[in-house]
């Protein structure tokens, strides 16, 4: 029984120390494939970093590039803006130089038609103030037979940008005289071709007007006394061949 027993147990233990080494052997291959499990993670995340940080590098560069453009652009943007106020600004001190020199009331508008400036010479003819005539404010200065034709007129300028021009009568602060006055504007276009701005002036033509009528009333009387001597004339000679065919 022993002799049987102990071949036996010698091929246990034979059997159980390959099982043991097969195990050991299994652990190894683990932990080798582990560690290079480990070295390939680390490597895939060592590349990613890498990656996102040239992503963000280059994203920090374009953003920053186009901010520096961004802001350049503003900058000079903001220049040519101010050069122009600044040109505008002069210009218009300029114009309304040139404005307060002329002898005519001379007036602007906006696109809209509603007027926002005066001459001085507006304000000492018709004493009135820019707050009371601004805008569309001017209607009491005109002659009351003239104000619907030069809201009718003045209204298809300014809708259709075409000159304006009118003739009408203004009252004078200093007597209370209607005077006629020729009404002209014109349209300040912008690049594209759309009205920005009217400029008009407001010329005395009263004393043209007044000789106007004068030589209208002799033209008239003269073609009267005309007619008056035709036909005094034919009388004449209506009476002359009465007489020569009586004789």
């Amino acid at each position: 029984m022993v002799r049987e027993t102990l071949p036996r147990l010698a091929d246990y233990h034979q059997d159980w120390d390959a099982l043991t080494q097969f195990e050991i052997e299994q652990m190894d291959q683990a932990v080798t494939e582990s560690d290079v499990n480990d070295a390939t993670a680390r490597r895939l995340a060592f590349s990613l970093i890498v990656l996102a940080v040239v992503v963000i590098t280059a994203t920090a560069v374009f953003v920053t590039r186009g901010m520096v453009r961004d802001v350049s652009r503003l900058e000079k943007a903001e220049v040519a803006l101010q050069r122009a106020l600044a040109e505008a600004r002069a210009g218009g001190e300029r114009y309304h130089q040139l404005a307060e020199a002329m002898p005519q009331i001379v007036w602007t508008a906006n696109a809209d038609g509603s007027v926002d400036y005066y001459n001085q010479r507006w304000f000492d003819y018709t004493g009135m103030t820019f707050g009371q005539t601004e805008g569309w404010g001017w209607g009491p200065v005109l002659h009351p037979d003239d104000l619907q034709r030069c809201v009718e007129v003045w209204g298809e300028a300014v809708r259709t940008g075409r000159p304006y021009e009118i003739e009408y009568r203004f009252r004078r602060a200093a007597d209370g005289v209607y005077r006629w006055h020729l009404g002209r504007a014109t349209a300040v276009r912008d690049a594209e071709g759309r009205v920005v701005k009217w400029i008009g002036t407001c010329t005395d033509i009263d004393d043209q007007k007044r000789a106007e009528n004068s030589l209208q009333r002799a033209r008239e009387e003269l073609e009267e006394r005309v007619r008056e001597r035709t036909a005094e004339l034919a009388s004449i000679n209506e009476e002359l061949t009465v007489k020569i065919l009586e004789r």
